[in-house]
């Protein structure tokens, strides 16, 4: 019960953390995006859509050398 109760709360963590970044990136806010998904790739460092969207918001913020830290 408690396994389940963990990954519940750990993928509604995720998914707020998903939003809360796309939403502040939209709004042209693109460190608190990046922070939100930072956030996101620490909890789930092996979420490929997390990793992702992280390399896409530094790139799109400007901060190509990021991005390729990222990748790498």
């Amino acid at each position: 019960w408690q396994y389940l109760q963990r990954e519940g709360f750990l993928h509604d963590l995720t998914s707020s953390l998903k939003q809360l970044a796309l939403a502040y990136t939209s709004l042209g806010e693109w460190e608190k995006g990046i922070q939100r998904a930072r956030h996101w790739v620490s909890v789930d460092h092996l979420n490929e859509n997390a990793q992702r969207t992280l390399i896409a918001l530094y790139a799109q913020a400007g901060q190509t050398s990021a991005a390729l830290h990222q990748f790498d």
